[in-house]
This record gives C-alpha cells, sequence and structure tokens, in this order.
C-alpha cells in the first residue's frame, strides 16, 4: 500500500515567532492567496474524513456528529477489529476488537478566524477516551496565514518540526485545492478507477508528466533501492513498516505498475497507473488482496496529492518542445 509524501503545492509551514501571540513560538503556513472562507470550508472538509489510502482497506466507519451547532462537530473513526488482526495489528486479547484510529471534537468560530480542537489517543473500542492535545489554528487577515499550535495535557505549548510535518500535509491538500489545482482526480464508476481526464498541454506535457509521477513515488517514506533502469524498489521507513513495495514502469507504454508485500512474501495489494500520451490523461487503482480496489475518498485525495506533485515537478522541470 503506498504513503505518499506529497505537499501539493508551494504553500509551506516554518516554525517561528506568533502573529497572534507576539512572544510565543507557532507554526506559521506562507500567505494564501484564497478566500478565507473557502479554505476554511476545505480544511474542514479534509479533517472530517481522516482517513489515509492505507487505512481504507479496514475502516468500518467514521462518524461525523453535530453537537451545539454544524461549527461544533466530533469525528470518530472506526477500524474493523478483524481486519487489522488479519494483518498483525489487531488485539491481542480479543482478535474482532474494533480500533478508534482518531477522535477529535471540533469547535470553528468563523468570525473570531479560529478553530480548535480536543483530540483523544487512539484506544480500543470500550476503553476510555483520553485526551492527547487540544489545537489552536488561527487565520490571519492581509494576508491570509495559518498561526498554529498544540496545547499538552499539562498545559505547555508545542510547536516543533513534528507539529509543522503534521500541519503540512493538511495545508497542502486543502491550498491545492483551492489555489493551484490543475487537474481534478475523479472516480470513473463504470472502469472502477480514478482518472483525471485530459489535461491540457498548457497545464503538461507527456515525458516530463510521466518521469515527475515517478519522482514523486521515490519521495514517498523509505529507502529506495534500484532494481534496474525500469524496476525500483521502496523499503520500510521504520521496523515497525513490513511492507516493501517494487515498482515497474515502461515509459513506451505509459505504465507504472506496484506490488506490495509483507515480509513473509505474502501479496498485500496491486497498484496499475496509466498515463496516456495525446490527449495526455492519467488513470489508476489500488486493489487490495482482501478488500478488491480502493475508491474511497482517502485513496482519491492520495491519487490527487499524486497528480498535484508530479504536475507541480513537471511544469518546473525545464522541458520544452
Amino acid at each position: 500500500r503506498l504513503r505518499l509524501a506529497i505537499m501539493g503545492n508551494k504553500v509551506s509551514c516554518s516554525v517561528g515567532d506568533s502573529i497572534v501571540d507576539p512572544g510565543k513560538t507557532s507554526i506559521l503556513s506562507d500567505p494564501i492567496e484564497a478566500d478565507y472562507d473557502a479554505f476554511l470550508n476545505e480544511l474542514l472538509a479534509l479533517v472530517k474524513y481522516p482517513i489515509s489510502a492505507q487505512e481504507e482497506s479496514v475502516v468500518k466507519e467514521v462518524k461525523v456528529t453535530e453537537l451545539s451547532g454544524p461549527d461544533e462537530f466530533e469525528v470518530v473513526a472506526i477500524l474493523d477489529g478483524a481486519k487489522l488482526s488479519k494483518w498483525g495489528y489487531g488485539n491481542p486479547d480479543n482478535p474482532s476488537l474494533d480500533r478508534i484510529s482518531s477522535h477529535v471534537k471540533f469547535t470553528v468560530d468563523r468570525k473570531g478566524r479560529r478553530v480548535l480542537s480536543d483530540n483523544y489517543d487512539p484506544r480500543w473500542q470500550g476503553e476510555e477516551q483520553k485526551l492527547a492535545i487540544k489545537t489552536f489554528c488561527d487565520f490571519t487577515k492581509d494576508p491570509l496565514r495559518l498561526d498554529y499550535y498544540w496545547e499538552m495535557p499539562d498545559g505547555s505549548r508545542v510547536a516543533d518540526t513534528g507539529v509543522r510535518d503534521a500541519l503540512s500535509v493538511t495545508v497542502a491538500q486543502a491550498a491545492s485545492a483551492v489555489l493551484s489545482r490543475k487537474a481534478f482526480v475523479k472516480v470513473d464508476e463504470g472502469k472502477k478507477v480514478f482518472t483525471t481526464g485530459p489535461i491540457d498541454e498548457s497545464v503538461a506535457k507527456y515525458d516530463p508528466f510521466f518521469d515527475a509521477v515517478i519522482a514523486v513515488l521515490k519521495q514517498s517514506p523509505g529507502t529506495v533501492e534500484a532494481v534496474s533502469d525500469t524496476k525500483f524498489k521502496l523499503l520500510p521507513p521504520t521496523p515497525e513498516v513490513t511492507i516493501t513495495t517494487t515498482f515497474s514502469f515502461d515509459k513506451d507504454a505509459g505504465t507504472i505498475t506496484a506490488e506490495s508485500n509483507a515480509a513473509d512474501g505474502a501479496k498485500v495489494s496491486s497498484t496499475n497507473y496509466t498515463i496516456t500520451k495525446d490527449p495526455l490523461s492519467f488513470e489508476g487503482y489500488t486493489e487490495m488482496e482482501d478488500s478488491g480496489r480502493l475508491l474511497g475518498t482517502g485513496a482519491q485525495r492520495s491519487t490527487q496529492g499524486l497528480v498535484d506533485a508530479a504536475i507541480g515537478q513537471a511544469s518546473s522541470s525545464g522541458w520544452s518542445l
């Protein structure tokens, strides 16, 4: 299963002096040339489905519950215990016990330009919830920027590189959607694939786009091991991750395939991408061995991130006719 480390656009975040709380440290985004309400709505849509492409095959339910109104809500993501156990991540005492992977309460103050959240530790179903962190996100005016930090249960403020990295992915996804997206990934229900449809040649051309897709795939977490000119492996980034993915590609044919295998060699998933020349287009899918194709929101976001990043790299690659 592919885990892509994709920024998707040029809006980045850094550790710096808070704009809202002078003298304190925050995570600050670059200025964002977008409408505040549009950007905020995109962020809220993202946090209401906190499921990655990797989790999609084991997700059981994502519950979004309004509390006092639409701008105060709770998001609970539940993973299927039996499916987790099949891959070695289940509860050792009760293999069918479901896991709450994410539990967050959000309070949105649109006029005050602030979003607060209470984030609870992941836990097995039935265990007592325990507060992990509170987050504070302010949206400055002229220019629009995010001023963000965590507060720990003991009241201490945290705004380090780890917090920056956690925020950066979500900011990049939202910024891509409202700022610079050149091609939109949708589901083709008939073919059961993700597709961009035709991509205008003013956006990208075949050669740099194909090369950029390969480059972005190689930027995924893990160690890249070259096998040949048209084949490479992505080795696990940490001992806790046991999946190795092998990529093969044929630029003339416009195909990229990947197979992910567990430590014992068992096939976990396969991924197929096709890039056409005339017109330029991208389509693809990932299929799990145990549960079929992943065509949900998490997989769509991952594929969109791949396309966004590839277009960004292709447009700045220096290729010309």
